[in-house]
């Protein structure tokens, strides 16, 4: 009978545990509503682990937005502005970047793999970890500590990047 209370106390601590963290760490529906609506006021929106594969969301205000993990694969956020947004292990390959502001966003273990950034500003951004390779940087700016970083993952037009030191 031991066993029995073992089993559904340790039920109802990870029962517990998922409540709490799922909380923390999901989407906000009315923040998903609103980009379905095609809403652009989207400060601080919590877009945690939501799935937006193929989205347009262009010129939208995402400011201090919180993507950490969601999947943004093949989406377009041209001139969207993303300062100090939050994008940590987010997937946005094959994503429009085109013009996005994302100064002193945290980009750590991004998926920017295939991703158009022509003149997105990244100034003060956090690549660290970032993934980059064949990510089209034409006239982008980007902050000097990240040239090393960068040139090192065969990225397309590394050369027109404009760095910011």
């Amino acid at each position: 009978m031991q066993g029995g209370n073992t089993m559904k106390h340790t039920t109802l601590a990870l029962l517990a545990l998922l409540a709490v963290c799922g909380t923390l760490l999901a989407f906000n529906r009315e923040d998903i509503i609103k980009i379905k609506n095609g809403e652009k006021d989207l400060k601080r929106a919590v877009l945690d682990w939501a799935k937006l594969d193929g989205y347009t969301i262009i010129g939208a205000d995402l400011q201090e937005a919180d993507f950490q993990y969601a999947s943004c694969v093949a989406a377009n956020f041209s001139a969207s502005r993303m300062m100090n947004a939050d994008l940590t292990h987010a997937n946005f390959s094959r994503a429009d970047l085109t013009g996005v502001t994302l100064t002193s966003a945290r980009l750590v273990s991004i998926d920017l793999r295939d991703a158009i950034l022509h003149s997105a500003d990244l100034r003060g951004a956090n690549l660290s970890g970032a993934k980059l390779t064949n990510a089209d940087f034409l006239n982008a700016h980007v902050s000097s500590r990240f040239i090393t970083f960068i040139s090192n993952q065969k990225v397309r037009n590394f050369h027109t990047i404009q760095w910011k030191f």
